[in-house]
């Protein structure tokens, strides 16, 4: 129980620090859950997939506020999908 708390806390500080800068915390995420006992492959899925809540999250907020352009970030969004 104690890990799994550590671990929300972990993830949670950091992906609030490093989303407040508009950048991934999948860099520091993976090396600190291992660090704490986790997985090395749990640890990489745990930061993907923070990146892609935060991103999706902030895009969506975004979209609503008409800060993001579709038209511009369509060809960035379609060329990363590939």
């Amino acid at each position: 129980m104690e890990f799994y708390l550590a671990s929300f806390l972990v993830t949670l500080f950091f992906s609030a620090l490093f989303a407040t800068g508009g950048v991934g915390s999948a860099i520091v995420l993976i090396p600190v859950l291992s660090s704490i006992g986790a997985g090395f492959d749990l640890s990489k899925a745990v930061g993907l997939f923070v990146n892609t809540i935060t991103t999706a999250t902030a895009s969506f907020m975004n979209f609503r506020k008409g800060g993001l352009d579709i038209k511009v970030t369509l060809p960035f969004l379609l060329t990363s999908a590939l």
